[in-house]
This record gives C-alpha cells, structure tokens and sequence, in this order.
C-alpha cells in the first residue's frame, strides 16, 4: 500500500511539474520574423536566436578563351551557407557563433605549396567545409553604449567590407568592390577570401549620437608559413581603429563619413627561404567554381598567378592600410564611396604602396528607403512595403592598381549594373552585369611575368538567389 501511494504521489508531482513547465513555456515569447527568436518576458536578459543565409549564385563569363583561361568558368556555386547561433547569459553578456557550411578549400601542402593530389594547373578542391566564422562573447555592462568582445571575430573593416558578414541582406550587389576585397583582413590565404577572421578583443562605443569609435587588437588565424603565422611560428598582431560621424541619421536620411586605420604585422622570412603565398589578390567581382583564393600556379619560384591581380609574394616586416569612406542616404537614393591605400614595409626598410576605390550608387524603384545600424557605422537592407517586394537598380565602379617599384601585381577597373529583387523581408533576387578590364602581370622571382601586358576584358553575367531566415 505505501509502495502504491508513493507511486501515485511521484505521478501527481510530475504532473504538476509538466503544467507548470507548459504554463513557464507559455509565457515564453517567440518571434520568426528574420531569423528564430526565444525570450522570456518576465526576464528579458535571457534569450536564444538562430540565424541563417544562404546564397546560391549561377555566373556566365563571355570572353575569348585567353581572357576566360581556367579560373573564369561558367559554373554554379553554393557561394554562402551560414548558421548564426546568437543569444543573452546575463544583464551584460551575450554571445554569437557563427558557422559556415559552404566553404571549399584546395589542397595545397602547407611546407612545399604543391599540390597534395591531382596534376596540372587546376588543383584539387575539397567542398563542404564547416568553418567557425564567428565566436566571442560580450560586455556591455561598463559604460553606456559600449561593448567589449573576446574571441574570435570580423576585425574592424569598412563599410563595403561589413556586408559579407553576418546573416542580412544589406549587399548592394553580390560581392564587395577590387579594394575591398585585396585589401581584406587576413588570415586564411589559401580559402575564399571571406573567411578572414581574428583572434583578441575589440571594443566598440557611441558618442554623443554623432560618432562611433571602435578599437581592435588580434592575431590572425593561421596562414601559410612565413607570413602571419605558422605551427613553428609565434602568430602575428594586428590592431585597428575605426572613427565615423553621422551627424544625419534618420528614418530615410543619411550622412556618414568614415576612416579606418589597421597594422598588420608580419613574419619575417630568412634569406633564400621560399614564400609560397602572394599577399594581395583579387578576382573581377564575381566568384565562380573554380576561384577560392589560390594562386593558380604556386611554387617556391612561381607564386603568382597570370589571370589575377596578384602582387605575388612579398618580403615584408609588415604593412598599414589606410580607407576613407562616405555614405550618403536620402529617400530612395543611396551612394556610397571609399578609398583605399596600402603601404608594405619590405625587409629592406624600403616601402611599396598600392591603392584603389570605388563609388556606387542605388536607387530604390518602389521607394523604400534602406536602413542604417548607427551602433556599428554599416549599411542595413530594404523592407519592401508592397505585395510585390522592392525593386533595386545599382551601379558601381572600381579600381584597384597593385603596381609600384618592382612589384608588378596588375591593375583594373569593373564597371557593374545591377538589379536587386526584394521579394520580402527575407528573400532576395540580384542580378549583376559586369564589364571587368584589367592588366595582370605576375612575378617570377621579382620579374615581371608580363613586362607589356595585354589588357583583358571580361563580359559576366551573374544571378544569385539570397535566403536570410
């Protein structure tokens, strides 16, 4: 009988126990509007949200077979897979880790730069890596309107830069500007260019509602041997500043000004030892199948790559790189502009500086205003308002030269035309036009691959389908 009773007794407390928990789980609030979102009213410091973006593009270049060669092939491409894992531990603390499914990776030796398989000019390629993008956590709780962040992170970038991260759909066209991309933050030379993340801790503040300033010191994650860091090798530190105003910042209107500062220190190579690793690269601004960020031909005397603006590998104790940048928001129209400059001190204490830019500009044909997130200085996405979403035209055009001294890395210009569909909140459809001329060089052991280049020209036609959940 007392053997029933307890029996009967530990199934009335689990009862309650499940009504109380549905009762708790009730008054939980959940919202998927952009993304899964989980908080409780009753105690607002804890909370969960996943975040997604997908991208699928399809690219078509028209040139003929000498300007296409091998690293410009009509392809599809998964160009972006990520899962944003984001939520609140605390009255101050919240964290983000962000993954990335979509990354492909060629299988370069680390020591030698040969390849590990395969034969030819075009390498393996290993597709379906999950890489962690982003995992700090924050401190907001010291001053008002600040925040300190440890782990790993995007350091300090411009405006054209901040777009290729995180899980919106603030692009302007599908990928950022020839400067911004050469001059990206570093680390993983041998993936895509994107995924160039830090190590160490940045802190961010708002002054006044007119400025922003946020600092950063951090290591890169492991590159190739000789450059920011190796498994033999101590990492190398980087810092960065980064300074705007916006004394205009409301609803539908927008003046901004920016600049950014950032150091990056280098390895310093032994004489005669082989660089296997240019330092700045680009593509024209699409990525297809087969381009992820490598040299196509990469050796301890061939480490450049004829169909890229590529600088080649450079001796070098470190460089600075220096942006400018404006934005400017009024109704449906939005431009948008930076500058940018680099200078490379070589182990010789001599000084090579490269430099580009760009300017673009949009316009809203349904006429939506885009947004823009003040706190980190960046430029936000459409809200469409009609039942048939939002419609976009943009146009850009860039410039990047890696030419200077001895270095003959290249120059070009893309001329773009774009349209952007917003079907809703969380579905965008973009088209790009791009006219891409540029004159690559190359090097082989400090000569000029190409001493007269002959200047190419790229027709490409590219369409992406973007899903942000």
């Amino acid at each position: 009988m007392k053997k029933k009773l307890t029996i009967k007794l530990g199934l009335a407390l689990a009862g309650l126990s499940a009504i109380l928990s549905g009762s708790a789980l009730a008054e939980m609030q959940i919202d998927t509007h952009g993304g899964l979102k989980v908080w409780d009213p009753c105690n607002p410091c804890y909370w969960f949200c996943l975040n997604g973006r997908l991208e699928l593009d399809e690219v078509y270049y028209s040139g003929t077979y000498r300007d296409r060669a091998g690293n410009y092939p009509t392809s599809g491409n998964i160009r972006l897979a990520r899962l944003a894992f984001k939520g609140g531990v605390g009255e101050c603390l919240n964290y983000n880790l962000t993954l990335d499914f979509g990354r492909t990776q060629s299988l370069w030796d680390r020591n030698t730069g040969q390849l590990l398989t395969g034969t030819g000019n075009a390498g393996p390629y290993q597709h379906g890596l999950s890489l962690i993008e982003e995992a700090w956590l924050a401190y907001t709780g010291l001053w008002e309107c600040t925040r300190f962040r440890f782990g790993q992170f995007t350091p300090l970038a411009t405006m054209d830069d901040y777009t290729n991260y995180g899980t919106d759909n603030s692009q302007m066209f599908l990928e950022s500007a020839l400067a911004t991309r050469a001059f990206s933050v570093p680390s993983y030379v041998d993936t895509d260019s994107r995924s160039r993340k830090g190590f160490g801790i940045i802190a961010d503040a708002q002054i006044c509602d007119i400025f922003t300033v946020a600092g950063t010191v951090y290591q890169p994650a492991h590159g190739a041997p000789n450059t920011y860091g190796d498994p033999g090798r101590s990492d190398r530190w980087g810092g960065a500043l980064r300074v705007t105003f916006a004394p205009i910042h409301d609803c539908d209107r927008v003046f901004h000004l920016g600049a950014l500062a950032r150091y990056q220190d280098l390895n310093h190579t032994l004489a005669g030892a082989p660089i296997l690793n240019t330092l700045f690269f680009t593509t024209p601004e699409v990525v297809g199948r087969n381009y992820i960020g490598n040299p196509r031909n990469v050796s301890a005397n061939t480490t450049y790559d004829p169909d890229l603006l590529n600088t080649g590998a450079l001796r070098a104790k470190g460089y600075g790189h220096y942006a400018g940048e404006f934005l400017g928001i009024c109704g449906p129209i939005t431009f948008q502009a930076e500058y940018h400059q680099t200078s490379v001190r070589r182990q010789n204490d001599s000084t090579v500086q490269f430099r580009g830019g760009h300017g673009q500009l949009g316009y809203v044909l349904t006429g939506e205003s885009r947004c823009y997130n003040f706190a980190d200085g960046t430029l936000g996405g459409i809200r469409p308002c009609g039942p048939w979403g939002a419609w976009e035209i943009v146009a850009r055009y860039s410039a990047l030269t890696l030419n200077n001294k001895n270095v003959f890395g290249g120059y070009g210009g893309n001329a773009t035309l774009g349209l952007n569909w917003y079907v809703n909140d969380n579905i965008r459809v973009a088209f790009n036009y791009i006219r891409a001329t540029f004159q690559p060089t190359g090097l082989i052991a400090g000569t000029p691959v190409n001493p007269t280049p002959i200047k190419r020209r790229l027709d490409i036609f590219a369409g992406r389908l973007q899903i942000i959940f």
